[in-house]
């Protein structure tokens, strides 16, 4: 396994298995996390599997504990969790609405804050947290480099006036 370790929130789905499997490939060590326990019996035999609800930030907390005790801390988290349920905007009621706030964004603020401390550990200059909008902007204002995706290039944690020491992925 690799000295990398990735954490796939949702491998459950088709997005998340597909990132699972890819990373895996690609050598790193992958926990895939759903909770839908048999969906994850799906992925590559070398991707450990985690049963766990992320929508509860008391779970997530102690998911991500037991994760960086038995496997390592995470270099890479990836969130593929969501749901939509289509309908009428005029007829969506409160719970339907908390629904998909609890889905949608919850997991991934859980998740986040519970892997933050790990990759803004400099002591290892390792980790990196992405920086939002600035690949849609670069595009924008006509950035040459359209070709790539905005998590192609890597910026040193000083280009920004970042002083965390965390590299941002843009």
């Amino acid at each position: 396994m690799s000295a990398k370790v990735a954490i796939v929130a949702g491998a459950g789905g088709a997005l998340g298995h597909a990132t699972a499997a890819a990373l895996a490939a690609a050598g790193l060590t992958v926990v895939a996390v759903d909770r839908n326990e048999h969906a994850l019996r799906e992925l590559p035999d070398r991707v450990r599997r985690e049963v766990a609800d992320t929508t509860d930030p008391a779970v997530v907390t102690r998911l991500i504990d037991r994760i960086v005790g038995e496997v390592g801390p995470p270099d890479v988290l990836v969130n593929t969790i969501g749901a939509f349920r289509p309908g009428d905007v005029l007829a969506t009621t409160p719970e339907t609405l908390r629904l998909m706030i609890d889905v949608n964004v919850g997991p991934a603020l859980w998740l986040s804050q519970a892997v933050a401390p790990q990759l803004l550990d400099t002591s290892a200059n390792r980790g990196h947290v992405p920086e939002g909008g600035d690949g849609a902007r670069g595009r924008a204002r006509g950035d040459r480099r359209r070709d790539r995706l905005p998590c192609q290039r890597r910026r040193s944690a000083g280009e920004r006036g970042n002083t965390s020491g965390v590299r941002r992925l843009t």
